[in-house]
C-alpha cells in the first residue's frame, strides 16, 4: 500500500487549479527568501533555563532557505494529503509555514479537513501565520505556539490525526519521544512522515528504530523523509 501510495504521490499529475495553488505558495517562498527581517527567539523557550539569556537570531530569508521543504518534497506532501484525504492533520515544526501551506492547500482542495501546526518560536509563528493569511488558508490551518511535549497533548485531546508530519528537533531521542506523543492517538490511515531521516547519524539511528517498530505495517522513504503506516 505505502509503496504504491508514494509512487502515486511522486508522479501525481497536478490539475490547473492545483498548479495555481502551488505557484501562489512558491511566490510566498520567494518573498520570504528575500526578507532580511530578523527573527529573535530567546533560547530559554527551548532550554527551559530562566538564566539562559541567549537570544537566537536569523533572518527570515535564511530560515526559509534552510528550514523549509524544497518544492519537490513539499509537493509530495501536498499529493499525499490529496490522495489520503485525512480529516485531521498534525504538523510538528512550522518554521515559516511553507509546508503547512502546501498541506493546507491540499486540504482546502479536498473540500474539508483541518491542519494544526505546532512551533516553539513565537517569531516564526508570526511569519507563518502571515503566510497562511496571505494565502487565505486561515480557516484550514491553525498555528499553535509552544513546546511539543506540552502543546501536542492538548491538540490530541480534541481528536486524533490520520496523518502527521514530524519536522522538529532533529535528534534521535527527541524524534522518538515526539512520535510516542502521537502514536496512541493515530486514526486511519495512520500515516506519519518523519523529516530529514538522513540528517545525521542520530537521525539515521532514529529512522532505523522507527522502521523496526512492531507497530509499523509498512515503511519507506522519499526525498529525505521517512514514511510509516501504523496499525
Amino acid at each position: 500500500m505505502l509503496a504504491e501510495l508514494v509512487q502515486a504521490a511522486r508522479h501525481y499529475r497536478l490539475s490547473p487549479e492545483e498548479s495555481a495553488w502551488i505557484a501562489r505558495i512558491e511566490q510566498e517562498r520567494t518573498r520570504l527568501e528575500r526578507s532580511d527581517h530578523v527573527l529573535r527567539t530567546p533560547r530559554s523557550l527551548f532550554s527551559l533555563d530562566p538564566a539562559d539569556g541567549v537570544v537566537l537570531e536569523r533572518t527570515v530569508g535564511e530560515f526559509c532557505r534552510t528550514s523549509s521543504k524544497p518544492k519537490q518534497a513539499a509537493t509530495l506532501l501536498f499529493a499525499l494529503v490529496r490522495l489520503l484525504r485525512p480529516e485531521r492533520v498534525l504538523e510538528m515544526g512550522t518554521a515559516v509555514g511553507i509546508s503547512a501551506a502546501y498541506q493546507g492547500a491540499a486540504l482546502c482542495l479536498n473540500g474539508g479537513g483541518r491542519l494544526i501546526t505546532v512551533e516553539g518560536s513565537p517569531a516564526s509563528v508570526e511569519v507563518a501565520r502571515d503566510v497562511v493569511d496571505r494565502l487565505s488558508l486561515s480557516d484550514t490551518v491553525e498555528s499553535r505556539i509552544g513546546l511539543f511535549d506540552k502543546v501536542v497533548p492538548e491538540v490530541l485531546a480534541d481528536g486524533g490525526p490520520g496523518y502527521v508530519f514530524i519536522d522538529g528537533e532533529h535528534a534521535e531521542k527527541a524524534t522518538l519521544r515526539h512520535f510516542e506523543l502521537v502514536e496512541p492517538h493515530l486514526l486511519p490511515p495512520g500515516i506519519v512522515v518523519f523529516d530529514d531521516v538522513g540528517w545525521s547519524d542520530e537521525m539515521k539511528r532514529a529512522w532505523s528504530r522507527l522502521r523496526q517498530d512492531e507497530r509499523v505495517v509498512e515503511s519507506t522513504d522519499a526525498y529525505g523523509m521517512g514514511l510509516c503506516v501504523y496499525r
